[in-house]
């Protein structure tokens, strides 16, 4: 006979599994971490193979990662924005959002902050703790605050 604790624990592993496989549902070869999104009405486009570590996408505006992108852990997705030349009320209330777009193959690194109207280009890493305000050209390598080309990448043999 089962106790009280293991019932318990079989009861939220059953709901933790449901979780994950609706939302797996679109592709079942991408890893099984689920993103945290603010806005319900606004569903990402995640493709195949992407690896998400406790990323967070607010979802104001359409967010789009291509196949083979993965993330470091505690990334942010950030498409809205408040406007700064409003005062109380008015600030809160006014919103402005614009689309991110995550290019195949780009590798965002931890705790990384991505804003919105920005493409991250073809096979790009983002370094750790990086904030991204504009576009991140494809095949390089871009690190700091606001986030700056530190090099290119050669464009390899891709397997």
């Amino acid at each position: 006979m089962k106790n009280k604790f293991t019932k318990f624990i079989s009861l939220a592993f059953k709901e933790f599994t449901v979780g994950l496989k609706l939302f797996s549902s679109q592709s079942a070869r991408r890893k099984r971490n689920k993103p945290q999104y603010f806005n319900p009405w606004v569903t990402p486009f995640i493709g195949e193979h992407v690896s998400l570590q406790n990323t967070l996408l607010d979802c104001a505006n359409k967010i789009t990662i291509e196949d083979y992108v993965f993330f470091g852990h505690d990334v942010f997705l950030l498409t809205a924005r408040h406007d700064y030349s409003k005062f109380l009320l008015q600030r809160q209330k006014t919103v402005i959002s614009k689309p991110i777009h995550i290019k195949k193959g780009a590798w965002i690194g931890s705790r990384a902050i991505v804003f919105g109207g920005v493409t991250v280009g073809e096979h790009s890493v983002v370094g750790a703790g990086s904030i991204v305000t504009h576009d991140v050209p494809p095949y390089s390598v871009v690190g700091g605050n606001p986030a700056r080309v530190v090099k290119y990448i050669k464009k390899g043999i891709i397997v």
